[in-house]
């Protein structure tokens, strides 16, 4: 009988303690799942310096979103195309590709965090 009282007590402790650090595991995902997510770098400050003649600020509540209007060779028969970069891109370097051999006018814009944008990347 004392054998069984002892196997249950150490089953729950066991079960307790897994359930808590289960708890805290999923407590520290929450509370730092942006980080994870996100990854923003910094612009390379020479192609951003290049680019400086095309670039642009949408202004918004939530603060100044920045990125660039690159026209294209023929730009009045081109299309417009928008351009949010991937998640850990320098979009200044993807921007200042284009600036040479763009068949459409494209607007590469960052999001909050991201280059020169204002505020942190959320998934809201």
């Amino acid at each position: 009988m004392r054998f069984r009282a002892l196997r249950t007590k150490s089953m729950v402790t066991f079960l307790a303690t897994f359930l808590l650090g289960y708890a805290g595991i999923c407590l520290l995902i929450f509370l730092f799942q942006d980080r994870m997510l996100f990854f923003p770098r910094p612009t390379d400050a020479a192609a951003t310096e290049q680019l400086r003649p095309w670039q642009h600020s949408i202004e918004t509540q939530a603060g100044a979103l920045s990125g660039w209007v690159v026209p294209a060779k023929d730009a009045g028969s081109a299309p417009l195309v928008f351009y949010f970069g991937g998640n850990a891109e320098d979009l200044s370097t993807t921007a200042l590709a284009m600036t040479e051999r763009a068949d459409a006018n494209v607007v590469f814009m960052t999001y909050r965090g991201y280059g020169d944008s204002v505020g942190s990347p959320s998934q809201a």
